[in-house]
């Protein structure tokens, strides 16, 4: 498993699961693996919620651009239970 990934899922039991099966799914170690919100989370709130994750820095809050930013940060935090 690689490094970042083995971080974000100790850290979070919503993609400990999500890695695990999605790598069971890979045709190859060397596959990417790829997560689809389909539309349902802003690309910027989960990259800041990964980066947090990975780095356990609350100053990426700081870097939170608006009010709909926020608000998607702490509902994607809230459904998926992440502190």
């Amino acid at each position: 498993m690689h490094a970042h990934i083995a971080v974000i899922s100790l850290k979070s039991p919503f993609f400990r699961q999500l890695f695990k099966d999605k790598m069971k799914l890979r045709k190859s170690k060397d596959e990417k693996i790829v997560i689809d919100f389909e539309g349902k989370v802003l690309y910027s709130a989960f990259k800041k919620i990964i980066d947090y994750l990975y780095l356990d820095d609350l100053t990426m809050l700081e870097s939170i651009a608006d009010f709909s930013e926020m608000m998607e940060v702490t509902k994607f935090a809230k459904q998926h239970k992440l502190d």
